[in-house]
């Protein structure tokens, strides 16, 4: 127990550097406007990228706040509009289920129009009602 406490105590000691020292490399990176795009190298790009998230959220003071404010309206929603948000936000997060989204939709209005017109189209007989 003390030494996963240790650990991840140091995890989180680790993180903190390494986003202070993300921070220092964007200062000299402004600073120092002249760098070429190609003296950078791939293994750095990823290292920058791990941390450039959290260095981005320990900056903007409004992170915090706005996450505690979703959530309480989040809580705030009755069960079906939950179940609605969670929909909406499955269908709209990834490329391929709008795509989905839009076809079965079109699908579904071509065979709307299609049964309307053959339904159009049926003969109705309205002579013989006025011989009776």
């Amino acid at each position: 127990q003390q030494q996963i406490q240790s650990l991840s105590s140091e995890l989180s000691q680790l993180r903190s550097d390494n986003v202070k020292l993300y921070q220092k490399i964007q200062y000299l990176e402004n600073y120092n406007s002249k760098r070429k795009e190609s003296a950078r190298d791939l293994e750095s790009g990823r290292v920058e990228g791990k941390y450039k998230q959290l260095y981005e959220e320990s900056v903007n003071p409004f992170v915090e706040f706005n996450r505690k404010e979703r959530y309480s309206r989040y809580n705030q929603l009755n069960a079906a509009e939950k179940v609605t948000l969670t929909m909406g936000d499955f269908f709209l997060s990834n490329k391929y289920s709008r795509i989905f989204v839009l076809v079965y939709t079109l699908i579904l209005h071509l065979f709307i129009f299609i049964m309307m017109y053959k339904f159009a189209q049926i003969p109705t007989h309205c002579e013989d009602l006025g011989n009776g």
